[in-house]
């Protein structure tokens, strides 16, 4: 195991500008590498190729492409199938985000974004579906900061602890323990300190235990996604009675138990037959069900750093006369923790 050289059948035979270049060779697809830009002689160039990863260099040559730069950005985003570029210098510090998707170059036009910039690095986090950047060089001179893309917004990432200032260092993604590593690069000096990137706890959410039947049906309590740093996170009930009515959304803090009382908790002695209390009942919110039975709720997550790996446990209940002899439908449980 070890390097090894590729004797490509048609390749770019312009002697390219390596130095510190940030021309960001990143993957496309399983099959596909693509380099863009940087230097030849006293060029700035902007040119598309492609490498099959066996013997071929193929020039693509779209309509529309970033303008010539060099020391720019890329990073493979595996999941939208995009390659993200970023920065670069060319006539200046340059800031826009262009995406590449094998076969056009798209210019996306964020309402927030990095500062312009270039040698700064990017890598794209699989776990998270962000690419993250850091640093580079500006008019101001080495830059620190740290900022996510997702493929809609550039986020900028405050944590509490993080590298100095620093241009020309270089950044990998670690898939199997889900770090960002950085190492290396220019600032007060040489640098040559290891750094890793865990942006935090991923936010989850997932469902448990079983609802009691109503008269039509099982109800059910779900989600379409996670309840991300600030950003809806929504909640969809179905299976209650079919008609408009007022019943309950239970939270809690735990699923495991309220006060003394152990949870689950069979409510049976309530007459309320196989139902059980899933979580704690810290506070409840009214709901009214629709015609259908069903109820939707949609909440705005904090985007402050402090609600981080914060968890929620919910349940719902609504009236059904029919159901057993205490006349209530229940919900299944689900947890809820709050993340990126």
């Amino acid at each position: 195991m070890g390097w090894q050289s590729v004797d490509a059948d048609q390749a770019n035979h312009v002697a390219i500008c390596t130095h510190g270049a940030r021309h960001g060779l990143r993957r496309r697809t399983s099959a596909r590498r693509v380099v863009w830009g940087v230097k030849s002689g006293s060029s700035i160039l902007s040119d598309t190729w492609e490498w099959d990863g066996k013997v071929l260099w193929t020039q693509i040559k779209p309509t529309t492409s970033p303008s010539a730069r060099l020391y720019h950005a890329m990073a493979y985003d595996s999941a939208r199938q995009r390659v993200v570029l970023f920065g670069g210098t060319g006539g200046g510090f340059l800031g826009d985000t262009w995406e590449w998707d094998g076969k056009v170059w798209t210019q996306i036009k964020p309402s927030s974004s990095p500062s312009a910039r270039h040698s700064h690095a990017m890598a794209y986090d699989s776990a998270r579906k962000r690419t993250v950047l850091f640093g580079g060089f500006n008019n101001g001179g080495s830059l620190g900061d740290t900022w996510e893309w997702d493929g809609k917004v550039w986020t900028q990432i405050n944590p509490t602890a993080s590298p100095s200032r620093r241009h020309y260092h270089a950044m990998a993604y670690d898939a199997a323990r889900q770090r960002v590593v950085l190492f290396a690069g220019i600032g007060s000096g040489i640098q040559g300190d290891t750094w890793e990137y865990d942006a935090g706890l991923l936010a989850t959410f997932f469902t448990f235990g079983k609802g009691c039947a109503s008269t039509t049906s099982l109800p059910t309590i779900s989600s379409t996604t996670t309840p991300k740093l600030g950003q809806i996170f929504p909640l969809d009930i179905k299976g209650f009675l079919p008609k408009p009515q007022f019943g309950q959304l239970i939270f809690g803090v735990s699923n495991t138990k309220w006060g003394v009382i152990p949870l689950p908790f069979s409510l049976a002695v309530l007459g309320m037959g196989n139902c059980n209390l899933l979580v704690s009942p810290d506070v409840s919110s009214l709901i009214a069900t629709d015609s259908q039975g069903g109820f939707k709720r949609t909440m705005k997550v904090p985007s402050s750093p402090s609600v981080l790996g914060a968890e929620v446990y919910g349940q719902a209940w609504a009236p059904d006369p029919k159901s057993n002899y205490a006349g209530v439908a229940m919900t299944n449980g689900f947890k809820a923790v709050v993340g990126y």
